[in-house]
């Protein structure tokens, strides 16, 4: 996926009353690990601002250092290029477009 400004992650992911979001991203998610709407997505000059969405089985980033961070639910957190964003049992990884 390519994300130019902002979007949401899930199964079937759907903006809150009023909230502009420019990309929706759907996931076919047999097993349900991934929440209809898991995670909001913010692109800066270096890389993804990720927000969990109350998800039912979380979200999380590894860095450059390998530590794996456990976003709480509503927290965002700077994923940089090359660190690999997990939600649900799926990840990607961070890289310019």
């Amino acid at each position: 996926m390519v994300l130019e400004s902002t979007a949401l992650i899930g199964r079937n992911p759907a903006a809150h009353d009023g909230e502009e979001v420019a990309e929706l991203f759907n996931y076919a998610d047999m097993g349900r690990s991934v929440s209809k709407t898991h995670l909001h997505l913010a692109a800066d000059s270096s890389g993804v601002w990720v927000t969990d969405r109350n998800s039912t089985n979380g979200s999380g980033l590894t860095g450059a250092d390998g530590v794996r961070k456990t976003l709480a639910a509503g927290q965002s957190q700077h994923a940089e290029y090359g660190d690999t964003v997990y939600f649900g049992d799926r990840h990607f990884v961070v890289s310019p477009a």
